[in-house]
Parts: structure tokens; sequence; C-alpha cells
């Protein structure tokens, strides 16, 4: 009797993280399960949604995995808690609400081995364009200002501004490739972040030890994205976050200078919230301050590592700066 061969281990594990996003994952699904090029299996991962996205997904993509946790855990510990159920040498981390362009995929593996060839591991990001004018950027990476705040590159720019690759501090968690052995060596995402700036401080442990994030221009993928609702929750994780973030990448210093600024921003922002009468908002901001500065965090062993290279100047996001107190301003 001729014994059975276990099936090969596929090159990626694509990690789709859904809470409540029923009507985005039909789309997004076929966009991806429509990939070639590489070998890939694709899990949903379930965040304890109650719209019956899981069983959505059972019934109509059996090809898909779908990984369901008990608890919402939020981005970073959803994500994190389907990792463990992965089978790709690379994970493919991608928002539900976004529409995957052909070789979206196979660009960012391609991209990943032939660095991995010239003995580079990479963190690999997307071209992420706004689904509803995708001659518009959304974001190609993450960067963090000297200023006190953090945000996409390419936000509202021409998409064809980023037609090279272009290395940067961190990945957008909107799509991005690691490979698992790294990602694992990071320890994953930072369950207590819950939601927001996870994919900075991930990126930023990964620079700190020398392994680069590269926006790769030719895997494009398209977000339906939609601003902050104007519900104080993100940005009481926003200014929160942001905090945790440099208290655990930086040291000496950079460290204090980037905290207090951090603290700075917050506090004008905050201020900027209350003379357009959102008090709500205004207060959890502040509230996000003082756990941002107090909480004990788990300081990243290579803290100040060859990330802090990449920290953005003050020249060189004093236009973003004015860009940021616009769009807060409407």
């Amino acid at each position: 009797m001729a014994s059975s061969k276990p099936a090969p281990k596929p090159d990626v594990s694509v990690l789709v993280l859904g809470y409540n996003n029923l009507g985005y994952l039909a789309e997004c699904l076929s966009s991806i399960l429509a990939q070639r090029g590489a070998e890939f299996e694709v899990l949903y991962i379930d965040n304890a949604s109650s719209d019956g996205s899981a069983d959505f997904v059972k019934t109509n993509f059996p090809q898909v995995r779908v990984v369901s946790s008990p608890s919402n855990t939020g981005y970073a510990g959803g994500n994190d808690f389907g990792a463990e159920s992965a089978l790709g040498r690379y994970l493919l981390i991608v928002n539900p609400d976004t529409v995957a362009q052909a070789d979206w995929l196979s660009n960012l593996v391609k991209f990943a081995d032939e660095k991995k060839a010239a003995g580079f591991d990479v963190v690999a990001c997307s071209k992420v364009l706004l689904a509803d004018r995708p001659q518009i950027v959304n974001s190609v990476g993450l960067f963090m200002s000297a200023w006190g705040f953090s945000g996409s590159v390419g936000d509202g720019e021409s998409a064809d501004a980023y037609s090279q690759e272009l290395e940067l501090l961190a990945p957008t968690g909107c799509s991005f490739l690691i490979s698992r052995e790294v990602f694992e060596n990071l320890g994953g995402f930072d369950k207590s972040f819950f939601m927001y700036d996870e994919d900075l401080d991930l990126g930023w442990r990964a620079a700190n030890r020398g392994i680069s994030t590269w926006m790769v221009p030719s895997s494009i993928i398209l977000h339906k994205y939609k601003p902050f609702p104007g519900r104080p929750f993100p940005y009481y994780q926003t200014a929160r976050n942001r905090l945790w973030t440099v208290r655990k990448n930086e040291k000496g210093i950079r460290k204090f200078w980037l905290m207090g600024a951090c603290t700075l921003f917050s506090l004008a922002l905050a201020f900027g919230m209350l003379l357009k009468l959102r008090p709500a908002v205004s207060w959890a901001i502040l509230r996000g301050i003082l756990p941002g500065l107090l909480t004990p965090v788990q300081i990243d062993e290579h803290a100040g590592g060859a990330g802090r290279k990449k920290v953005l100047g003050c020249r060189a996001t004093w236009p973003i700066f004015w860009k940021k107190l616009g769009k807060h301003s409407k």
C-alpha cells in the first residue's frame, strides 16, 4: 500500500482579519483567491463577529480556512491568533475592506525572495490606493516624525509619485508581507495595543534589528478607506499607542524628546478638537496621554537601534504637519 505524502506547505499564508465586516468579504476574498504566481492559503480570522461573517465564509468560500477567535482581541491580538494557525513561510496580512489587484501577492513574494537570496530579510509593503479614487494613494507605509506624530507616507498624493521601491520605517497594516520566522522572532504584534499603531511598532522593532520595510509599487491593493468616524475611541488609542511605540523603541535623549513631542502634539490636537466643539474627542485624547506615558511597556531589547535613523526630521515632516492640521480642522 503506497503511503500518502503530506501536502506541501504553501509559500504564503494570507491572513484576513474581520470583525463585523460581512459586507466587504465577498469582494476581498474573491480578489485574493484570483491571485496567481505563488502557492498560498487564505485564512479568515473572525474576531468574534456578530454579523454571521464566519458562517458566510464557510458557506461561500470553502477553500478559505476559517479561524474563529473566542473574543474580539483587536487588530493586534486577532492577527497574532491567526498567525498561530498559518502554514506558509510568509505571512501576508491584509485588511478585509480591500480589493487586491492582479499580481498583488506574487510581486510581494518575488521582492522578498530576491532580498532573501541577497542575504536580507525584509518586510514588503503594498502600494495602497483609495478604492473610490485609485489614482490617489491611501498609504505606502508609515512614518514617525520628530514633531511627535505618525502617519501614512503618501496619503492623498498621486499614485504616479510612488512608482519606485521605497524604504520606510514601518509597513501599513492594510497590506504587508513578512516572513513567519521574523514575525515569530519579533513576538508578533503587541496585543496590548489592541488597534492603531501596532503596525508602526512592529515595523520599528524590525528596523531596530536591521530588517527594513520596503514598499513594492507593483503590488497594488485598493482600500475602501474611511477616516476616523468622529468617535472618541480611535483618538484615545492613537494618543496612547503612539507614546507606547516611542517608549518601546527609542532610548536616551531621543526617547525623551519624542515622548515630549508626542505629548505636545496630542495636547494641541485636544485643544483643537475642543475649539471645534468636539469635547468627547478632546477628552479621549487627553485620557490617552497618561497611560501612554505611565503604563508599563515591554522595552524592545534592540531599542535605539537602526530604526532611529528612519524617524523623519522636523524639516522633512513640516509640510505633513500642516496637511494634518488642515485635515483635522475640517
